[in-house]
Formats: C-alpha cells, sequence, structure tokens
C-alpha cells in the first residue's frame, strides 16, 4: 500500500529495474499528476518503500462494473522513481538524517586487495593438530595426509582516512561457510564506509557518492559502477542495523563491456593503497579537496573517458574545452588561450617524469587543438586536416591523458616512481604510455608536423 501526497492511500505496484524502473498505482480517486514526488509504501511483510523524486510517466482509467449496474472508475497512475529505499524505516529526504554510506564498486576489491588477510596453507599437519585439540567436541577426528587450512587474519578495516567528505573508510566483509560435504569457504566483499562529520540530507549523499565513484573511476582506470548501496539514519538503536537499501534508477555504470577496459591490475594503478599508503591518503585528500574547484572540469573529463574505445568529432572538442574549466590557478598567471593552457598542464607532467620522457608531447597538443578548432570553428588553408584525422583517436587520447595524470600529480602523486616501475596495460595511464612511442612516431611523419 502507498500513500500519494495529496491523494491519500492507493494500491501499488514497484518493479525495480535500474533506467526501467516504474511504480504502478490504482485507486478510484481521481488522478493528479505528481512531478518530483515522494510517495511512501510499505509492503505485505511490514519493509518501508520510500520513492524519491517521482516523475509521471501517465494516467490511465478503465470502468468496471458493478452489483448495482453503475460502472466504477478505477484510476492507475504510472512512476518512474529515481531512487527507491526499502529497510525498517522511510527516509525524510528533506532533514539531515543521514549518519553513515556504504557501498562496493566494479573494482573495489582489485583497488583495495590486502592478500595478506586471507589465504591457505597447503601443508597445515602442524596447524590441523592443534586446531583440532583445542576443540574436545573434534578430538577424534582423523587427520588425513593432506590437511589443508584456509585462514583470514582478522583485519576487518583495509585503510581508513579521514576527508573533505568525512571518514573514509575501505572494509572487509568476509562470510564464511559452516562446511560440510561440499567444502568449506571463506568469501568476501570489500565497501567503502564512508562517515560525514554531520548527518547530510539524502541529495548531498546522492553527491558525495557520485563524487566518490569518480575518484575511483580515475584510481581504476575505466568507469566503476555503484552496487550495494545502503544508507545509515541516525538515531537508529537496534540491535543489528542494516541500514537502508537504495536502488539509484541511474546510478553510474560500468559502461558497455565491448568498449570498456578490462579490470585494473594492482602493478599498473597510480596509487596502492597498501604498499604506497602514505601517498595514496596524501593524494586521495587533496583530490577530494580540490574537487569543488575542479568539479566541472572533471565531470567533462569523466564524460569522455566512459565513452572507452569509442571516439567522435564530439569527444576530442569535449576533451580539448575541459581544460578551459580548470580553475585559473591551475595555470600559470599569463596563460590565457586554451592551446597554451594545454601545453602548461603538460608541462606539469614533463616536471614530474623527468628524463625526457613522452617526447613530441606538445606537437601533438598543437595537432590536437588545430583538430578541434577546426571542427569547432571550420577549416583554415593554414591547417590540413585530412592527413591528422587517422590519428583522431590517439589525440583524444593525449588530451585525456594529460588531462587526468596531471591532475593526480597536483594532488601527490609520485608520477616519477610509478613510472619508472614495470607497467603492463593493465590502466588508462599506463595503457597510454605503452603504446605512446609507436602512436607518436606515427603522428610525427605528416609533413609539417613538427612544431
Amino acid at each position: 500500500m502507498f500513500q500519494v501526497p495529496a491523494e491519500g492511500a492507493a494500491a501499488g505496484h514497484l518493479v525495480i529495474r535500474k533506467e526501467h524502473t516504474e511504480l504502478k498505482l490504482d485507486s478510484k480517486a481521481q488522478a493528479i499528476a505528481q512531478e518530483d514526488a515522494i510517495i511512501f509504501g510499505t509492503t505485505g511483510d511490514g519493509h518501508k518503500i520510500t520513492c524519491i523524486d517521482c516523475v509521471s510517466l501517465g494516467t490511465s482509467t478503465k470502468l468496471a462494473g458493478s452489483a448495482t449496474g453503475k460502472p466504477t472508475a478505477f484510476h492507475q497512475r504510472r512512476f518512474f522513481p529515481h531512487y527507491v529505499t526499502i529497510g525498517s524505516d522511510h527516509i525524510n529526504v528533506s532533514t539531515n538524517c543521514i549518519r553513515e554510506i556504504r557501498f562496493s564498486t566494479t573494482d573495489l576489491s582489485s583497488l583495495f586487495e590486502d592478500h595478506h588477510a586471507f589465504g591457505i596453507v597447503t601443508d597445515a599437519k602442524d596447524l590441523i593438530g592443534s586446531i583440532l585439540k583445542d576443540r574436545p567436541q573434534h578430538a577424534d577426528i582423523p587427520v588425513g595426509d593432506w590437511p589443508q587450512v584456509a585462514y583470514f587474519t582478522g583485519n576487518m578495516i583495509v585503510i581508513e582516512l579521514e576527508t573533505a567528505l568525512g571518514q573514509v573508510c575501505i572494509r572487509n566483509h568476509p562470510r564464511i561457510s559452516m562446511g560440510g560435504a561440499e567444502g568449506a569457504s571463506i568469501t568476501n566483499k570489500v565497501r567503502l564506509h564512508l562517515k560525514p562529520k554531520f548527518p547530510i540530507a539524502f541529495e548531498a549523499a546522492v553527491d558525495h557518492i557520485a563524487t566518490l565513484a569518480r575518484l575511483l573511476s580515475v584510481l581504476a582506470g575505466r568507469p566503476q559502477a555503484v552496487k550495494g548501496l545502503r544508507l545509515f539514519l541516525s538515531g537508529k538503536r537496534e540491535p543489528i542495523d542494516r541500514g537502508l537499501k537504495v536502488y539509484w534508477s541511474h546510478s553510474p555504470k560500468r559502461g558497455k563491456p565491448r568498449y570498456t577496459r578490462s579490470a585494473p591490475h594492482i602493478a599498473d594503478v597510480p596509487l596502492d593503497p597498501i604498499r604506497r599508503k602514505e601517498e595514496f591518503v596524501v593524494s586521495v585528500q587533496r583530490w577530494l579537496n580540490l574537487d569543488e574547484k575542479r568539479h566541472q572540469a572533471r565531470l567533462r573529463h569523466e564524460g569522455c573517458t566512459k565513452k572507452g574505445g569509442r571516439y567522435s568529432y564530439d569527444r576530442i572538442v569535449a576533451a580539448a574545452n575541459m581544460f578551459d574549466l580548470l580553475p585559473k590557478e591551475s595555470y600559470p598567471a599569463s596563460t590565457e588561450h586554451l592551446r597554451e593552457k594545454i601545453l602548461a598542464r603538460a608541462d606539469v607532467i614533463h616536471e614530474a617524469l623527468r628524463e625526457g620522457s613522452l617526447p613530441n608531447l606538445s606537437d601533438a597538443v598543437h595537432a590536437a587543438v588545430s583538430c578541434r578548432n577546426h571542427l569547432v570553428h571550420g577549416p583554415k588553408k593554414s591547417f590540413d586536416y585530412g592527413p591528422i584525422e587517422p590519428h583522431l583517436s590517439f589525440l583524444t587520447d593525449c588530451l585525456e591523458f594529460i588531462f587526468e595524470a596531471s591532475d593526480l600529480i597536483d594532488c601527490g602523486w609520485d608520477a616519477h616512481s610509478w613510472h619508472a616501475r614495470h607497467k603492463g596495460a593493465g590502466h588508462r595511464l599506463a595503457s597510454f604510455i605503452w603504446s605512446y612511442d609507436q602512436q607518436i612516431a606515427k603522428l610525427m611523419q605528416i609533413e609539417g608536423i613538427r612544431r
């Protein structure tokens, strides 16, 4: 049963299916169009449902016969909820009632892989004997020739840090089977816990989740889908608080597998929270501190990189224009034009990597900006677009690499140490450097490209 604002109770049917989520309400009351409505409901087993930012999809009316012979009108309204929460309570989205947020993402386990926390001992004769000895009910169990012991060290917290959004904690959530004829196991899920300094409202919580998902996408080198989202309300005193499960109809997505990169490799990611913890903490803190000023530029960058292996004229134009969205303090005082801005950000990378790395990157920047100007303002006699067009994807990658790498360097990333280590192609930044020499050599063969 659902409660519709200004209308009262109505029977309903809710289907949760991402962007196809739909709420249908049936009642005898005359339908009133609702936009951005909050609709509360209760399931048959007592769970509380809150449908948030409901957009009306239309109304239909049916006439049905009755015992008196007079037809009765039944009205059905259809809504698209942007968010649905289900749990032991409704949520008041206008109040600061959220004390904690928990969720996971596509590659959270790969980014925060604490390989010391879990393991298996294959030659466990000495261990298994002492384990069984301390448990009288198991003392008579015979030990075979190949005993094995799987373990979890008990380290629940992978890393914890204070940020502008609040306390961010990455935690292990192990699940242990009791064992039987089909064996025993320890499985684990890694989740992010965010505890704001003070309770926050629903809209602010959504903004925080989107910001963290964007950061994790940078760290993983590919878009991150938000999974298992739960909100915990202030004032709850239940022995076990499971929170409110949140279904976000347009939540951040991973993207189509056909166009997205494979999972990140820990040796290739720019920041390692396990082996280089201090660098990770400082960089993440600064990244979040800068997000308010760099928010629009980072959103544009996210929009570009979400396209994965799909390149277009619009993408290279957007990739160039995002440098105009960075705050003035990101550039030297005399920098005014777009080309100068991108070259200044490329200088940040050259200074960090050192030793003449990424040769001719400035030539690629000039070519990329000339392509952007050609696509925005039209052709010029001084620029021959034809020979450069086959290199459009590489020039787009150059712009996106310069933006992302210089942004991380500003935040404290030790790009030189990362570059000096052996790398594969297990991250967007590593993949760009891995193929750079071959790609730039092809570009430099074009007559007149060298500056």
